[in-house]
């Protein structure tokens, strides 16, 4: 008998619960967590870039304190951002460096991501921030300057037109006949439409001096959309001197740096290109913070060597990428599963990976041995954690599935897919890039507009089929 869809695909956040219980059983994982909360820095070795989000997952439950992670790089900080999605509940916030060429006047418009990740830290909304070093370098808007200039609006309560307007254009908005763009903002009568630096475009409807009401609209219709009760306003535009992120942040916080040496290196690079901050500019800003460095294992003795941090390894180990994609990797399943590893597969195609479950004995809804457990969900990659209470083998799309490549040069394309038409067997798994994963049935002659063509055909669920 075949169990209803629902009840297979997990929950994600039950499933991230149990791998942190997983993780933090682990000794290395409690010493980590003891040094932190003594406020001693440390060393970890054998973290994969994969198991990241998990470790500040871990870090932000056993302090009262944001985590702050910091990268070598601004794709590293995004791509990393988006992983900490997965664990539901943590408030993760991305603070991206400003692309702006140096010797621009003071008044630069700020970034709205930027700003709008600097609010959540000061009103004590974010839990996790992930930066680059060059954003922790660069000067933001002054703490200062945020405090004083940050105005909120609410429903029924006075407001003095004349001031709003004045602030305005202080704070870098602009005024304009219709407001289609952020930082700009129109007067008709007793309403004002106003798009902030952040958030949505909100129409401000007056009845004498007080707000009658709140209501967002739609930039390309000018329609209203949604009535809210209250709007932040923040400034638009930079001021001269400044602050850095790290000044938002308490003291206290766990800063986490990512590969140090390589930040060093980037941190290098920005202070050649005129934009200041040295090696030792950067320690100076973590000084007020609890210090973790994730490094690998070749530098992690030289680390614990030149500064006083003990040095730890976790066991952490890549994950294979099945050459043969799910196929493979569904032939696998049964010696795991003889082991009792708990394997947790992380797709965006979970519905119908459940479908091709042929053992649903296999199945279960919690991270148990010998379970496979499917949640509907993005990873970029997967990792293997051995741990004394059974190994724990986490597949995503990229092993499962295979890396897409964005771009790709037309010969190449065509070549590779000419071997993979050439090796395809019918009953064979593939996986379409809009339409997932079907099994393929074979080549069909259709008539189209009077000419016979053969197609690829791929059989889905429900008896759909797709012709390729």
């Amino acid at each position: 008998m075949r169990l209803a869809m629902t009840a297979v695909v997990a929950e994600h956040t039950n499933v991230s619960r149990a791998m942190l219980d997983l993780f933090e059983g682990l000794e290395p994982s409690r010493r980590l967590l003891e040094l932190v909360r003594a406020s001693k820095p440390v060393t970890c070795s054998g973290v994969l870039r994969s198991a990241r989000p998990l470790v500040i997952a871990s870090l932000k439950q056993a302090v009262d304190t944001p985590v702050l992670w910091i990268t070598p790089t601004s794709d590293s900080a995004e791509r990393l951002a988006e992983d900490l999605q997965f664990f539901a509940g943590l408030n993760t916030l991305h603070f991206p460096d400003r692309e702006v060429p140096h010797g621009e006047a003071a008044a630069a418009v700020v970034d709205p991501e930027q700003v709008d990740t600097l609010e959540a830290v000061a009103q004590g909304r974010a839990q996790v921030v992930v930066a680059s070093i060059k954003a922790v370098l660069q000067k933001t808007l002054s703490t200062e300057r945020l405090k004083k200039s940050r105005m909120v609006l609410r429903k029924g309560e006075s407001l003095d037109t004349e001031f709003l307007l004045e602030l305005l254009v202080s704070e870098g908005y602009h005024r304009s006949s219709m407001v289609e763009r952020r930082g700009e903002f129109a007067q008709r009568g007793d309403i004002i439409d106003l798009f902030p630096i952040t958030g949505e475009p909100v129409r401000v409807e007056l009845f004498g001096d007080e707000v009658e009401s709140l209501r967002m609209f739609d930039r390309d219709t000018q329609r209203s959309i949604r009535e809210v009760e209250e709007v932040v306003i923040l400034p638009a535009t930079h001021d001269e001197g400044g602050s850095h992120l790290t000044d938002y942040l308490p003291r206290g916080t766990v800063a986490c740096l990512e590969e140090p040496a390589q930040i060093r290196l980037h941190a290098m690079e920005w202070a050649h290109e005129g934009g200041g901050g040295q090696w030792g500019d950067v320690l100076a800003l973590l000084t007020p913070m609890r210090q973790v460095f994730f490094t690998s294992w070749e530098d992690a003795e030289q680390r614990a060597a030149t500064q006083e941090t003990e040095s730890l390894e976790f066991p952490f180990e890549v994950q294979r990428v099945f050459p043969d994609r799910v196929e493979g990797m569904m032939g696998r399943l049964p010696e795991w599963i003889a082991q009792q590893r708990r394997v947790l597969m992380v797709s965006r195609q979970a519905p119908r990976l459940t479908e091709l479950m042929e053992e649903r004995a296999w199945m279960g809804r919690e991270l148990e041995p010998g379970k496979t457990t499917i949640v509907n969900a993005a990873l970029s990659e997967g990792f293997r954690l051995p741990t004394p209470e059974g190994d724990l083998e986490l597949l995503t799309d990229r092993e499962m599935m295979g890396s897409i490549r964005r771009r790709r040069s037309r010969r190449k394309a065509d070549r590779a897919s000419l071997l993979r038409l050439e090796e395809l067997n019918t009953g064979d798994l593939v996986v379409h890039l809009q339409h997932g994963i079907g099994r393929y049935v074979g080549v069909k002659s259709l008539d189209i507009q009077g000419n016979a063509r053969d197609f690829l055909t791929i059989d889905y669920a429900k008896g759909d089929s797709l012709f390729v």
